[in-house]
């Protein structure tokens, strides 16, 4: 509530959840880290729990990737679905990982494999297309 002094602020739960990630002092750097574009160091993000620019999620991405997951269970955004598009949607995500899976298993020759996979991502995407 506005105004009110004992009022639960998101800003406040962000920054606990921000200072649990919180390196003990005798492993920090003399030097903190800084985002390169605004200047904003990882301590004031943590106090405000707000970003200076969108250079800071890449700035501190190494900190924030724990957080996010631990948050979102994910570090990925995926969105939500409308159950309607939801079968759509999972073929699509299914054929977007074959696909990402098929590159690799071709970079490292596994040729086997490869053609295992071309053959389920064929499946599905004829099942896309009905």
């Amino acid at each position: 509530m506005p105004g009110n002094p004992d009022a639960f602020s998101i800003h406040n739960l962000l920054s606990g959840l921000l200072s649990y990630n919180q390196p003990h002092a005798s492993q920090v750097t003399s030097r903190p880290l800084q985002c390169p574009t605004c200047g904003l160091t990882y301590q004031q993000f943590t106090q405000s729990g707000r970003f200076g620019c969108s250079g800071c999620y890449h700035a501190f991405e190494e900190q924030l990737e724990p957080l996010f997951r631990r948050v979102h269970g994910n570090t990925i955004h995926r969105g939500k679905v409308p159950r309607r598009s939801e079968h759509k949607l999972g073929l699509k995500r299914k054929l977007e990982d074959l696909k990402r899976l098929l590159a690799r298993k071709v970079e490292r020759e596994e040729f086997e494999e490869a053609a295992k996979i071309r053959d389920q991502i064929r499946e599905l995407e004829s099942q896309s297309n009905e």
